[in-house]
Order: structure tokens, then C-alpha cells, then sequence
């Protein structure tokens, strides 16, 4: 691992920070965090992630609560439907999409704006990422076809049909794929923290966060993000090969490229059999036998992937942060 490197990146990530602040009137807190979620995507993605996160850069807009109720005040000012469905703000983190239309009420895109609660710094840090990713998923939509009433957009692996005179949008097939993605990241940027040496790194600010988290060094960790899909899927997001399917495809929404890749693995290989059991794994009050039943369906894709690539999954205790 170059320091030389990582250090000179985590400077200019700063700069980058530095600059977002400015022009969004940011929190030290949010400006803080972001520049570790950064260095947790350049950590995980490489430098070139950042063609789309300058991008996301230049629209989204994120802030930290310390009250829930300035927290649904905020999410409503955003989204004022909102008002009438505020069981959906029981969510933290979260990600509401502001979208925007010419006089003509033709659509002409969304601004990402991250919510989330103040909590422990590897937590909001990892909320960001999280967030962030769903934001990255805007910055390679396309927009299918729209009419007076909807917009029908592609993105993440997935279809949204967004109403325009409520803003609001509803999955086409649900987002359990796209739930597994982000969480898997979250686990990379956690696991990539602590790998680093807390001695070679110049910047004091990052060094107290990588001290705050030194105590899970050499443990098998794993964010609490959609705890139960992330550790069934995990001996297979853990799989560096598989990883790297996210990184070329994902991020890009090439889904169709993704499907050939992992397939072409081996016989079994099923990417549609990974779409379905994200998307029943992702649920809230999931059965006892489903669970068992989409973990097995998982655990012989994980395990027919693994020995295509030669991958060995950790089997120390896992722990959840």
C-alpha cells in the first residue's frame, strides 16, 4: 500500500470537500464525514470513480440532524407529499429525490438529498457512502420515455416510474439488487479503513477516525446495513472477482453486461437467481423459512462463483458494526 499516494489523495480530497463546502453553506460535521466517505470510494473504486462523484458532486446536497423532528421538517421542506406519508420517514439515512421540470413540465432531472441522523462517525460515514451510491445511480440513469403525468427512468439495474405532480417515484421490481450493492460497499470501505496504517498517514483528522475504529482491526466485520441480505450474499461480495462485476457494470447500469459476465462463469450461475433472492432478502419481517430458503439458493451461487475464481471467504467470527 503507497501512504505516499493515499495521503497526497486524502489532500486533495480535502480540497474537493473544501470546495463543496463553500458552495453549499456545509456543516464542518457533513464536510468531515464526507471527505472519509471519499477516501472510502477511492479506497474501494479507484481514482476513477471520481468522474462520477464530481459529478454527483455538483448536485447533491447532504445534512446531519440531531432531532428527528428537524429531521422530518427538513425531508418535507424537500418533498412536501411527504406530509401525508411520514411513516416513510422512519428511514435514516435516506436519500430524497428532488426532481425538476422546465415550464413545459418536461423533466429535466434530480437533485440527491442526503438526510441522516448524528451518530457515531464510522455510522454517518458509512451512511454517506451508502447514499452517495444511490445518488451515483442518477449520474448513469436514462430517461426511457416520459409523458404529462410520468417520467419512466432506467437506473440501477432497475425501472422507476416518477409521478410529476407528486415527485415521488416507485420501483419497477423492486431495489433489493441495488440494496445489495450499497451495503456490500459499505462493508468494502469499512474493511479498506482498517487495513490502513494509522502511523503513515499525515492528515490528524484522519488519523483520530481510524483511531476511533482501530478496535475492529483483524476482526471479520460487516456493516449492520440490511444486516440478514448482506451476510447470506456475503461470501459472495466478499469475492474480489464478484466485486470487480459491480465496479464495471453497476455503477454504469450496464445490467445486461453484468448478466453475461457472472454467467459466464459457469453453468448455474444465474444472474436473475441473485436479483430475486436480494430483492425477498431485503424485505423488513422476512419468515424464518424464506430466509433459510433464499440462503441456501445463495449459498450454492456463492459457492459455484467461489470455486470458478479460487476464492476462499473468511470464516472467522463475523462481527456487525
Amino acid at each position: 500500500m503507497d501512504y505516499d499516494i493515499i495521503n497526497q489523495v486524502y489532500e486533495e480530497i480535502i480540497s474537493i470537500v473544501n470546495d463543496y463546502a463553500r458552495k453549499n453553506n456545509c456543516e464542518y460535521e457533513v464536510a468531515r464525514k464526507l471527505s472519509f466517505a471519499l477516501l472510502g470510494y477511492y479506497l474501494v473504486m479507484g481514482p476513477e470513480i471520481f468522474k462520477k462523484l464530481n459529478i454527483l458532486l455538483d448536485s447533491v446536497r447532504i445534512y446531519e440532524f440531531i432531532s428527528n423532528e428537524d429531521y422530518q421538517k427538513k425531508a418535507i421542506e424537500i418533498s412536501p407529499k411527504l406530509e401525508e406519508n411520514k411513516h416513510n420517514l422512519r428511514y435514516n439515512p435516506i436519500t430524497i429525490w428532488d426532481y425538476r421540470y422546465d415550464s413545459n413540465n418536461n423533466f429535466l432531472g434530480g437533485i440527491p438529498n442526503i438526510l441522516y441522523m448524528r451518530d457515531k462517525t464510522i455510522d454517518n460515514v458509512l451512511s454517506i457512502s451508502h447514499e452517495m451510491s444511490h445518488g451515483l445511480e442518477g449520474v448513469s440513469a436514462s430517461v426511457e420515455s416520459e409523458d404529462e403525468d410520468y417520467v419512466y427512468i432506467n437506473q440501477g439495474f432497475t425501472h422507476l416510474t416518477v409521478d410529476k405532480e407528486s415527485n415521488r417515484f416507485r420501483v419497477e421490481g423492486g431495489s433489493g439488487f441495488i440494496e445489495l450493492v450499497t451495503s456490500s460497499l459499505e462493508n468494502r470501505i469499512l474493511n479498506e479503513f482498517l487495513k490502513l496504517d494509522v502511523q503513515k498517514i499525515d492528515s490528524s483528522l484522519l488519523r483520530e477516525f481510524l483511531g476511533e475504529i482501530k478496535v475492529y482491526k483483524s476482526k471479520n466485520v460487516m456493516s449492520r446495513s440490511y444486516d440478514l441480505l448482506n451476510s447470506i450474499f456475503k461470501d459472495l461480495t466478499d469475492n474480489p472477482e464478484f466485486y470487480d462485476l459491480i465496479k464495471d457494470y453497476f455503477y454504469d447500469n450496464d445490467e445486461n453486461g453484468f448478466k453475461v459476465k457472472y454467467e459466464s462463469y459457469g453453468n448455474g450461475l444465474i444472474y436473475k437467481v441473485l436479483k430475486d433472492a436480494a430483492e425477498h432478502l431485503s424485505v423488513d419481517n422476512l419468515s424464518v423459512s424464506d430466509a433459510i430458503y433464499y440462503g441456501d439458493i445463495i449459498k450454492r451461487q456463492a459457492e459455484n462463483f467461489n470455486k470458478a475464481t479460487n476464492y476462499e471467504p473468511d470464516k472467522k467470527l463475523l462481527i456487525l458494526v
